[in-house]
């Protein structure tokens, strides 16, 4: 982290080709972050460091991060061609890229890293995917009254650790859509305040067991 920056003040990539699912990023930046966006994977890895300088279109220098969220399903960019080769062009083309920029990040030693979509198991094959990522007793955020819920939004699903990053897989049913305090099974949009609200948790989390191991 620069040392410049308040104690709690953290460097965020959102990757998100959709607008209207930026609405709580001032929520974040209210917060004291500095937050990034991108709406590709070709600019996501670029800002990373993870790509030569040449299959990007984005010039700017690599940043560090601290978080990094992104979503599943996103274009290539125009400096993925040279991935691309013939085909669609690969600023429109989209594809479920939130794996691999997940995964890029893990290897760039970003500290915590999430795939935010806002589909839920109906919408895609790739996003059914996301159903084997909660935790075993299965608890949906959005059950009825009568039956348990997660302590916290999103703590229902499993942490992955790549390398030293934290990795986790929310969608649509894991947090309230944004104005609203409740999730909703097949909610539209995305919550990426709540997102990192339950990534840094679990980060917290995380570090207390590891402190505790080492007494």
């Amino acid at each position: 982290m620069d040392e410049n920056k308040k104690p709690e003040s953290l460097d965020i990539l959102i990757v998100e080709d959709n607008e209207t699912n930026l609405c709580t990023v001032d929520e974040i930046r209210a917060q004291g972050h500095k937050v990034d966006i991108v709406t590709s994977l070709s600019d996501a890895i670029t800002l990373m460091g993870g790509q030569r300088e040449k299959y990007a279109s984005l010039t700017a220098a690599k940043k560090h991060f601290d978080v990094v969220m992104t979503d599943l399903v996103l274009p290539y960019g125009a400096g993925c061609k040279a991935l691309r080769g013939d085909g669609p062009d690969p600023e429109v083309e989209k594809a479920p890229l939130g794996y691999a920029i997940a995964l890029n990040a893990a290897r760039m030693g970003i500290p915590l890293i999430a795939i935010v979509t806002s589909m839920n198991h109906h919408a895609s094959p790739v996003a059914s995917t996301l159903d084997l990522f909660y935790l075993p007793e299965g608890a949906y955020a959005t059950k009825g009254p009568d039956d348990a819920r997660p302590a916290q939004f999103g703590s229902n699903r499993f942490v992955f650790r790549v390398n030293d990053s934290l990795v986790v897989l929310y969608d649509s049913r894991d947090f309230p859509q944004p104005g609203k305090t409740e999730p909703e099974l097949y909610g539209t949009m995305k919550n990426y305040a709540a997102a990192l609200g339950s990534l840094l948790e679990q980060g917290r989390t995380r570090a207390t067991r590891c402190a505790v191991a080492r007494l």
